[in-house]
């Protein structure tokens, strides 16, 4: 009677474990077509997050800054185009991209009339991710950028040259009223309320004897 007992009771802790495993994927289920093939697919992650990215480069002055980027701008975000996982293989985090329309450029080629911009968080296929300190940008609204050159591959293909912004809201600054204001979280809040034509100026001394970028589109490490 106890070898029963036993066999019952071996036979209900796999029953019990298979079955917490199928709980416990929730919202990662692969998503299948009906008649589709048996092939694997990606699981669909769903729901909303607060992605939180450790900066591996963050300036302690305008200079740095601009010495860490190789396009300045100012310019006008001309719309947003769309949202994709930064990484296919793991569909957890998105980013976004932005086409901005170039009014003028502070350091960098001058013949630029638009870039493609990516920034962090998104909403895609029922998952929207968002990066707490570093908002998107909204078409319409006016900045001045840092910006480096973004040297990821895979990335979807657009005619005007791609860029992520410097050591991301450290390095964009919103022009309110024809006046500076910098990301709330930002080291360089020092020129909150400068005239855009003074930030200008002090733009244009800091890249006169500066370098090309020293920073890479790797100066961003996500952590969950």
């Amino acid at each position: 009677m106890s070898k029963l007992v036993r066999a019952i009771a071996v036979i209900l802790l796999i029953l019990g474990t298979l079955s917490a495993s199928v709980l416990a994927q929730g919202n990662r289920n692969p998503k299948r077509p009906r008649g589709a093939s048996a092939e694997p697919m990606e699981p669909v992650i769903e729901g909303a997050g607060i992605t939180t990215i450790d900066l591996m480069f963050v300036p302690k002055s305008l200079n740095e800054l601009a010495e860490a980027s190789d396009l300045i701008v100012e310019g006008e975000v001309e719309s947003v185009l769309e949202s994709r996982y930064s990484n296919s293989d793991i569909p957890v985090d998105l980013d976004t991209d932005l086409k901005i329309s170039v009014k003028r450029v502070l350091k960098g080629a001058k013949d630029i009339k638009s870039v493609v911009v990516s920034q962090p968080g998104g909403k895609l296929n029922g998952l929207e991710t968002k990066v707490r300190e570093d908002p998107l940008m909204q078409e319409g609204e006016h900045y001045i950028l840092f910006l480096i050159e973004d040297a990821r591959v895979n990335l979807p293909g657009y005619k005007d040259p791609r860029y992520i912004i410097t050591a991301l809201w450290h390095g964009r600054f919103k022009i309110e009223d024809s006046k500076i204001k910098p990301n709330p979280t930002a080291t360089l809040k020092a020129y909150e309320g400068r005239t855009v034509d003074s930030f200008v100026s002090d733009i244009l001394k800091a890249t006169s004897n500066t370098p090309a970028g020293i920073a890479s589109s790797k100066n961003r490490r996500r952590v969950r």
